[in-house]
């Protein structure tokens, strides 16, 4: 096997089990101090999560098997895949969670900016989970949109694939959406 499918091999346990630990310190953070300022009614986004989230669940099964089943998946597909394949199902994953990450970290500077300037914030900010997957949605695609661009002129398979997995959490989210406007009104019908 070949020095950089052994990497990608290796990289997808480990993105996958930072953004699961990165979402409960972004949490704990989040509910520290900043709380005071901004409330949203899910930390998570993904409603798969949100329970084991909201509970600080620091082992998670159906994680660690989902992180163990994708590892497994991709170490066979790269020993049976062709390299355009390859790289485009990697970069559907890599540039997905490398995305999903690097939105971890802008909130837990946030928030640690926060801690340590108070004066900054003022007011109680209430958004609606609604707004947050909005918000998540068009910061996808944009982004996505932005790999699409490059892609005219790099010409890979590995953006393309950023690409593409972007474009599916996009699409995604609109059923988390639908899912908490149906939360929503089976709880105002009680």
């Amino acid at each position: 096997m070949e020095l950089s499918r052994i990497f990608a091999v290796i990289s997808i346990p480990i993105l996958m089990l930072s953004d699961y630990y990165l979402t409960i310190i972004g949490k704990k953070l989040r509910d520290k101090e900043y709380f005071k300022y901004f409330t949203s009614e899910e930390y998570e986004l993904n409603p798969v999560w949100q329970k084991d989230i909201n509970k600080l669940k620091m082992f998670n099964y159906k994680h660690i098997l989902a992180v163990c089943l994708i590892t497994l998946y991709f170490y066979l597909a790269s020993n049976l895949m062709r390299v355009t394949l390859f790289d485009f199902f990697y970069g559907a994953i890599f540039i997905l969670y490398t995305f999903i990450i690097t939105r971890h970290l802008q909130n837990i500077f946030t928030y640690k900016l926060s801690f340590k300037h108070p004066e900054f914030l003022s007011g109680k900010l209430v958004i609606n989970q609604i707004y947050t997957l909005k918000l998540s949605q068009y910061q996808t695609i944009f982004f996505a949109v932005f790999l699409l661009l490059i892609n005219i002129w790099v010409q890979s398979w590995f953006l393309f694939g950023g690409f593409a997995g972007l474009l599916v959490l996009y699409l995604i989210q609109f059923t988390w959406i639908r899912r908490f406007r149906q939360k929503m009104a089976q709880q105002s019908k009680t």
